[in-house]
């Protein structure tokens, strides 16, 4: 297990939020695992109030949840409840992929290249893919995806974002369910290309190609089918007929 950084005395709410959260989107916090307040704060060398109110922040983003009597827990979602998640995540991407291409900065989708970046350095360092390699692979989805999100400059769009994706993500990468993590190296492959390709799609600055990828990332079933899209789904989020609206690269 990878061991938890000491935290600095400064800002040490929002840096236990941020440890937590990465340790729970990385798998390293299981999903149904519950959480220990004094545990935490041991490992991350700080006081339980700076844990407490983080684990308050994180129940507030759906992550963690509390049961009367018997403590708070990693959400451990089922596939309706991720998939309902999914769909939602899948609404807000494409108006962040819309709105996009509303704005003419030619560096806001750097920062993703940046990601696609170091999924191959994880891909060609790694001959086969435990747990720990499937942890920071989810850590470099999720930033990928954020990233989508921030580059279409809407602040009240990423916050609903952050509560909405964290779900389906920790379904998605949950180990219990994995099986031989070893043996994937094909799916971790398939992976990366598909956040490469779309890249490409949204650099080309063709929003009809972008959106074509897009609608092909969500539809392509992740983690062996347990979780995606259907036409019922696009038809349902009205995708199908948004791309009639693109003009000359425009809304």
């Amino acid at each position: 297990m990878i061991k938890a950084p000491i935290l600095r005395a400064t800002t040490l709410r929002g840096e236990a939020f941020r440890a937590i959260r990465k340790e729970i989107l990385s798998g390293q916090l299981a999903p149904g695992t519950k959480i220990v307040e004094t545990d935490l704060a041991m490992r991350l060398g700080v006081s339980r109030n700076p844990v407490r109110e983080a684990i308050g922040q994180l129940e507030q983003q759906g992550l963690v949840v509390s049961i009367p009597n018997r403590g708070t827990f990693i959400i451990q979602p089922t596939p309706e409840q991720a998939y309902d998640m999914f769909l939602l995540r899948a609404y807000l991407e494409h108006l962040a992929l819309r709105l996009i291409f509303t704005k003419s900065e030619k560096d806001s989708l750097a920062p993703l290249a940046e990601v696609v970046e170091q999924m191959d350095d994880l891909v060609n360092s790694n001959q086969e893919f435990d747990g720990e390699a499937w942890g920071r692979l989810s850590l470099l989805d999720t930033e990928f995806h954020t990233r989508l999100v921030q580059a279409s400059g809407s602040t009240a769009l990423l916050r609903a974002w952050e509560t909405a994706s964290p779900t389906d993500i920790i379904f998605l990468y949950d180990r219990s369910q994995k099986g031989n993590l070893s043996s994937n190296r094909s799916e971790v492959e398939g992976m990366v290309s598909r956040h490469r390709q779309l890249l490409r799609a949204m650099q080309s600055g063709n929003p009809r190609e972008a959106e074509t990828e897009l609608r092909h990332h969500f539809m392509t079933g992740s983690r062996g089918s347990s979780v995606s899209l259907d036409e019922a789904s696009m038809t349902l989020l009205g995708w199908d007929n948004s791309v009639d609206g693109w003009s000359d690269g425009k809304v």
